[in-house]
């Protein structure tokens, strides 16, 4: 089986889209992110979740070392990263929300 560079670029430039805002979105994610998760597990996830995602979207064929390549890899990471913290802006909220039902009942039953 004979497949060309030119062929393997273009899948790794495709591939790379949907890695970059996964990859940074498991940097903030409030689970990922702690450091008792191997840097490997997280990478095998963010490949496991690339895989999936990749097949249902028509990624774009840009040169991520050109002007509009560099552009866009900042706007993955930058979506992936504000997924991130959208997830650990909601975690607060939902463990803030307990706290407090916790402290009430307890204050109540005292």
């Amino acid at each position: 089986m004979n497949i060309e560079l030119a062929t393997w670029m273009d899948h790794f430039y495709r591939l790379m889209w949907p890695m970059l805002r996964i990859s940074a979105l498991l940097v903030a994610a409030p689970v990922f992110s702690l450091r008792a998760l191997n840097t490997r597990v997280r990478v095998a996830f963010a490949l496991a979740l690339t895989f999936m995602v990749y097949p249902m979207q028509e990624w774009p064929r840009i040169d991520p070392l050109s002007g509009v390549g560099l552009l866009e890899v900042a706007n993955q990471i930058t979506l992936g990263v504000l997924m991130g913290l959208m997830l650990q802006v909601i975690t607060a909220a939902v463990l803030v929300a307990g706290q407090t039902i916790s402290n009430t009942i307890g204050l109540s039953m005292a």
